[in-house]
């Protein structure tokens, strides 16, 4: 009796270590996975670390300096950070948009005539800028760079008149100081001067910054300790094994399918041992993926601290909701060339869904409330839990996995 009790458990241990090995086996075998496995999570991270630390040092800016004085020529000298071209002043309006239209330049300044003067005189000024409006990233980043270049010239211009102001409204109370002193005994004429002297002295105190912005955002992230670029494994590391594990999972069992493995599986044991099996492989994926990411981060410069323990329980629940669903893109396609398109097909709408794309409040209420029971988006808050906060992982994703776990059960058995 004793030895019947023991045989049961082992003879399951025995098939649950053949199935793992299986597939152990296979992955390596098939050089192709093996391969794209390895070098996806390598090529999307360092991509996306080089993206975040953008340069505008070989973005072309054609110039059309119409003004031609010393103020401009010290502005444009500003704009260190970009290749900038003057273009010849006959037709160069017309040359720099086409120009830009060619492809010589990404960018283009029109600086107008009389703008410095109109400077000297108080009067708002205006540089036009041509971009092509259908490229919408470079655009954008080309605009935002553009104006903080210009910055320390518009600073530089306002505290000239700051200063100017003040002179001016300095010599003109020395004269109404003048004009108090003769009027003393004048009563009203001498008390209209003195108050025209205090509406002066509150003018000259005044502050320009004041009158151009008088209220200025200050903003202060809650978390100054972690940098943008690293941040980004919390959204990479889930996203990456989205993809990877989608695609090997219904691959394999779709091999599994045609070569009849499953029709044993299930003639010799459990399909629950099959299953869980094939997740404490992907499982070990999926920490070859955390593992590769963190040593990229980690050479970046990134300083990342976690409980281990913690991290664990993330990669397993990631590992098993992946997988799952996985194997049920696999029972549904016809071949890999299905399963692959399938894994595609669910994967690009779950990342533009996790709020790495477009922020979660932006969207409607209603897509906001399917968004938040989406697996991508619970693995992206987790990461972020377990690794930038180090706080314990909830339970969400393991309610999750009871559901697909039951389809996953039930599909495999009725179609082997």
């Amino acid at each position: 009796m004793i030895k019947k009790k023991l045989k049961f458990p082992l003879r399951y241990s025995r098939k649950f270590y053949g199935h793992l090995k299986k597939d152990l086996m296979l992955f390596y075998n098939r050089k192709k996975y093996l391969y794209i496995f390895l070098l996806f999570p390598v090529l999307i991270a360092g991509l996306f670390l080089f993206l975040l630390s953008p340069t505008t040092a070989e973005i072309r800016v054609g110039v059309c300096d119409l003004d031609q004085t010393e103020q401009t020529q010290e502005m444009l000298d500003g704009l260190d950070d970009f290749d900038t071209v003057i273009l010849e002043r006959e037709n160069c309006t017309k040359n720099l948009k086409n120009g830009i239209k060619r492809g010589d330049f990404e960018l283009g300044l029109e600086i107008d005539e009389g703008f410095t003067e109109d400077i000297e005189n108080l009067e708002q000024v205006s540089i036009a800028t041509y971009y092509d409006n259908t490229d919408i990233a470079l655009s954008r980043m080309i605009s935002w760079k553009v104006d903080s270049s210009l910055e320390p010239h518009k600073r530089n211009t306002i505290d000239n008149l700051n200063y100017e102001l003040k002179q001016r409204i300095s010599i003109a109370r020395q004269s109404i100081g003048a004009a108090e002193e003769l009027t003393e005994d004048s009563g009203l004429l001498h008390r209209r001067i003195t108050e025209v002297d205090r509406d002066l002295e509150r003018v000259e105190e005044l502050n320009t910054d004041f009158i151009i912005n008088p209220i200025k955002t200050d903003m202060r992230g809650l978390h100054d300790e972690f940098d943008l670029k690293y941040i980004s494994i919390a959204f990479l590391y889930p996203i990456i094994t989205l993809f990877l594990i989608l695609m090997l999972a219904s691959v394999s069992i779709i091999y599994d399918d045609k070569t009849g493995f499953i029709t044993k599986v299930k003639t010799s044991t459990t399909v629950l041992t099959y299953i869980f099996s094939k997740i404490l492989f992907f499982f070990i994926l999926s920490t070859i993926v955390f593992v590769l990411l963190f040593v990229i981060f980690l050479l970046a410069g990134a300083s990342l601290g976690f409980n281990l323990i913690e991290v664990l329980k993330l990669i397993l629940l990631v590992s098993i909701t992946n997988s799952l669903i996985g194997m049920l893109i696999g029972d549904a396609a016809e071949n890999e060339g299905i399963a692959i398109l399938m894994s595609l097909f669910i994967s690009f709408p779950l990342m533009l869904l996790s709020g790495l794309f477009f922020p979660l409040q932006s969207m409607p209420s209603v897509v906001q409330s399917i968004v938040r029971v989406l697996p991508l988006h619970q693995q992206i808050e987790a990461t972020k839990s377990v690794i930038l906060f180090s706080q314990p992982l909830g339970w969400t994703l393991f309610y999750l996995n009871i559901p697909l776990l039951l389809f996953t059960i039930y599909f495999i058995r009725r179609d082997s």
